[in-house]
């Protein structure tokens, strides 16, 4: 079993979201069966994958939304869509002081850091449900197939400008 996924476990024993004795059922049936503790838990219908991932974002001192409401389309255009799929996020809005990015594991830290090297911006994470991140991936930048079709966007660092 993975360090994160004990972590998973004890923090929703802390949150009073399972018991302790559900949590040991969990770890046994996740290693049984080759998944995550997150998936394990839904599965067994012990709490819904939202909830994990609040209580995830809470601890890590993140926002938490159940869905996208609205990405500017200018933030959008600053991440590569091969990027945005590769670390799985999606750019939200630009900020007075970097950019907000939609992620879906809000333990994945080198994804964060990647993404504040490659875009050469502060990076204010918010904790969105995976199938809302592919959803909204799709939207913006296409399927893989017709990112293939597509030159990349350029990637644009702070003070940069555009190439005209």
């Amino acid at each position: 079993m993975a360090y994160n996924d004990d972590y998973i476990l004890e923090l929703l024993v802390n949150s009073g979201r399972i018991n302790s004795e559900q949590a040991q059922t969990v770890r046994a049936q996740a290693a049984a069966n080759n998944r995550s503790a997150i998936d394990e838990t839904v599965a067994e219908g012990l709490c819904a994958r939202n909830d994990i991932l609040y209580d995830m974002a809470s601890d890590s001192g993140m926002e938490f939304l159940p869905e996208i409401h609205h990405i500017d389309p200018e933030a959008a255009k600053l991440l590569d869509p091969s990027h945005a799929r590769r670390y799985r996020v999606i750019p939200l809005e630009q900020t007075h002081t970097g950019i907000r990015v939609a992620i879906s594991d809000p333990l994945d830290f080198e994804s964060i850091d990647a993404l504040r090297h490659l875009l050469d911006m502060e990076i204010e994470p918010v904790v969105i449900p995976p199938d809302q991140i592919d959803a909204q991936i799709r939207a913006n930048y296409g399927s893989t197939d017709e990112a293939r079709r597509r030159p990349p966007l350029p990637i644009r660092r702070r003070g940069s400008h555009p190439r005209r």
